[in-house]
């Protein structure tokens, strides 16, 4: 797997380990993810989408962690909309790019996944956190532990209004 792995990459042709997207073999899927992982390349984003939880979770894991791929993390952010992943690993990645990212588009995203009751307490609890630490980020990153140099926020007072109901109608809940 590993020498597999390591051609692909070494061939250094994105636009080719992309077409293997819709490969039938999710081996295949899965040696592509880390190959553009090892690349850098925003093309492992089309994985997220993926019918194998293996192979979105490792996509999620290639563009969140280590150095991040910055180019693929509003794909990941954007999941958030659309699954509610029982893989813990995915969803963690989706907050924390939503979090990373910051901006008002993110912060909807997180306080609509906190309502939904669906979710896991845990990473619910966890979306709590980074909406307390909005404005301040705390420095080190949330999964990985990395330092991250988080600019300022400022949370407007229709923001706080908004955040104020999503934790009253959980509260409710």
């Amino acid at each position: 797997r590993h020498a597999t792995i390591r051609a692909l990459a070494g061939c250094d042709l994105e636009e080719d380990l992309g077409m293997f997207v819709v490969h039938r073999n999710p081996l295949v899927r899965l040696w592509t993810v880390v190959a553009l992982r090892q690349l850098g390349s925003e093309k492992i984003a089309e994985f997220l989408q993926d019918s194998d939880r293996g192979i979105r979770t490792e996509a999620a894991r290639g563009i969140h962690d280590d150095f991040s791929i910055d180019g693929a993390m509003p794909g990941l952010a954007q999941q958030l909309d659309s699954t509610n992943d029982q893989d813990a690993n995915f969803m963690v990645r989706a907050l924390n790019a939503n979090f990373r990212l910051g901006g008002e588009a993110c912060l909807n995203r997180i306080l609509k996944w906190i309502g939904d009751p669906s979710g896991k307490e845990e990473l619910r609890l966890l979306a709590m956190r980074m909406i307390r630490e909005w404005e301040a980020p705390h420095p080190l990153d949330k999964v990985t532990g990395r330092f991250r140099d988080f600019a300022k926020r400022q949370l407007t007072e229709s923001d706080r209004m908004r955040i104020q109901s999503a934790l009253r109608g959980l509260l409710g809940s």
